[in-house]
């Protein structure tokens, strides 16, 4: 019997400023899981929250100076600074049996190019809620 699985959309946005300026835009939208025993339903989704957690406290603090600098330096030779942005977000696949892969996806962008992309993947056994 396959499990009845529902996944919604957690989504957190910021602007980050240096003064009054845009450095960085920042955006995660990780799955939030329903209709899963109760043990599996809570480990999962504990396990996207504290991702979630640190994505804003990495963003609100080692990104946002990284990205200031940027801006100074830029400023100071009279360049312009396009803010980064900053995303993590994620791909299920439909549901094999018991098990589900969740791929979390994160990229850094200015204007319009890519600087870093990257590709993570947990499969998770639906009915403990453990990665396999």
């Amino acid at each position: 019997m396959q499990t009845l699985l529902r996944i919604e959309d957690r989504v957190w946005e910021e602007v980050l400023l240096e003064g009054e300026e845009p450095v960085a835009l920042c955006r995660c939208v990780l799955p939030e899981f329903s209709r899963l025993e109760g043990r599996a339903q809570d480990r999962m989704n504990r396990f996207y929250r504290h991702g979630e957690e640190r994505f804003q406290r990495w963003c609100r603090t080692a990104l946002l100076r990284r990205a200031g600098a940027l801006r100074r330096e830029a400023r100071a030779v009279s360049h312009p600074f396009a803010p980064w942005e900053v995303s993590l977000t994620y791909a299920a696949a439909p549901p094999e049996g018991e098990t589900l892969e969740v791929a979390l996806l994160y990229r850094r962008e200015q204007g319009g190019q890519v600087l870093y992309a990257d590709r993570q993947a947990l499969r998770w056994d639906l009915k403990s809620g453990f990665p396999t």
